[in-house]
C-alpha cells in the first residue's frame, strides 16, 4: 500500500513537471514566433526602404545626366538659358574693356 501511494505521488509530480514544462516551452515559442513577425516586419520595411532609396537614385541620376547633356550640349538648352548665358559673357566683356571680344559672343548668340 506504502509503495502504490509512493508511486501515486511520484506520477503526480512528473506529470505536474512535465505540464509545467509544456508551459515554459508554449511560453517561449509564443515569444519567438513574435520576435520572429517582428523581424519580418522590419525586414519588409527596410527592403521598401531600399528600393525606394534606390529610386531615388536612378532618378537622381538620370536627372544629373539631362542636366550635364543640357549643360554640354546647346542645342538641348532653352533658348532663355543661352540667352541669359550671352548677356553674361558680353557683360563680362564690356566690364574687361574687350568689346570686339563682346561683339564677338554676342554675334555667335
Amino acid at each position: 500500500e506504502e509503495a502504490r501511494r509512493f508511486m501515486r505521488y511520484a506520477t503526480q509530480l512528473y506529470e505536474q513537471f512535465a505540464l509545467q514544462d509544456q508551459e515554459t516551452l508554449a511560453r517561449y515559442i509564443i515569444l519567438l514566433e513574435r520576435t520572429i513577425n517582428r523581424n519580418n516586419v522590419e525586414r519588409e520595411q527596410l527592403q521598401e526602404e531600399v528600393t525606394r532609396m534606390k529610386d531615388d537614385m536612378e532618378k537622381l541620376n538620370k536627372d544629373d545626366i539631362h542636366s550635364q547633356v543640357a549643360a554640354t550640349s546647346p542645342s538641348a538648352a532653352s533658348p532663355a538659358v543661352l540667352t541669359a548665358a550671352a548677356h553674361t559673357s558680353v557683360a563680362a566683356h564690356a566690364a574687361r574693356g574687350d568689346e570686339a571680344g563682346a561683339e564677338a559672343d554676342s554675334g555667335s548668340s
